[in-house]
């Protein structure tokens, strides 16, 4: 029979041989990510490049945006893995200063107006007058608003709305949070919402291009900056999510 210091010994390998392997998994995923991101960009370039090379019908000209769209979600897909393998390996960083979560809010629903109206929902911003500055990182602040947002559009059927507040909490925090008047999410499946690949049973969710990574995402980049997160379901239906974070002094 081993004795207490040999098995301690062989305990300490296996976690040696652990280790080594997440490694080598996590450094697979970049090499992946980075030879996936050549192709890609080849596609994104030559659909840019078929509009100037001559006139194009309305159906080519759909074909092509069809093709961007695609090429976008792959591209954001391939970025998420990436940045995933860099938090494998501890390598991911964020950097914390004051930012106006009332710019940050503005400037993405700018960007988000033309998914909102081609979902058929409305997109608007609540916010007070002077609320207060957050200590984030400012991209990966915008990158939340854009997964949340983005959700709550997917997930809420045309003629619905998508709202996004931002006020201060009564624990000294700054909360923003993203409505919706959409589906919701089954009882069963809440306690998964935040976990890597999941994705809801119902078919609106299974008719969207995705992988189940955004709410992982977002969790992740909400920890790094030392805050909190969290989802609610009102009795009236759709989705409430909500992200706390530190008021900058």
């Amino acid at each position: 029979m081993a004795t207490e210091s040999e098995l301690l010994a062989e305990i300490a390998s296996l976690k040696t041989q652990l280790a080594s392997a997440q490694a080598e998994h996590w450094q697979l995923i970049r090499l992946v990510c980075h030879e996936l991101r050549l192709p890609l960009t080849t596609v994104r370039g030559y659909t840019d490049l078929m509009p100037l090379i001559g006139p194009i019908n309305d159906q080519q000209k759909d074909f092509v945006t069809r093709i961007k769209k695609s090429v976008g979600r792959m591209a954001g897909m391939i970025a998420n893995l990436h940045e995933l393998a860099y938090m494998g390996e501890g390598h991911f960083t964020v950097k914390l200063t004051s930012v106006s979560p009332a710019e940050a809010i503005e400037k993405v629903c700018r960007e988000m107006q033309a998914l909102a109206s081609e979902r058929g929902n409305a997109l608007t911003a609540s916010l007070p007058e002077s609320p207060p500055a957050v200590q984030a990182d400012r991209e990966r602040l915008e990158q939340i608003l854009r997964i949340l947002i983005e959700n709550g559009l997917m997930y809420t059927p045309g003629g619905g709305q998508v709202t996004v507040t931002a006020n201060p909490t009564d624990e000294g925090l700054a909360q923003i949070t993203v409505a919706d008047t959409g589906i919701g999410v089954a009882e069963a499946e809440r306690s998964q919402l935040f976990t890597l690949f999941f994705r809801g049973d119902v078919p609106l969710v299974r008719e969207q291009v995705g992988a189940g990574m955004n709410l992982y995402m977002l969790r992740r980049f909400v920890e790094y900056m030392g805050g909190v997160y969290g989802v609610e379901f009102p009795a009236e239906g759709g989705s409430r999510f909500w992200v706390r974070l530190s008021v900058a002094s």
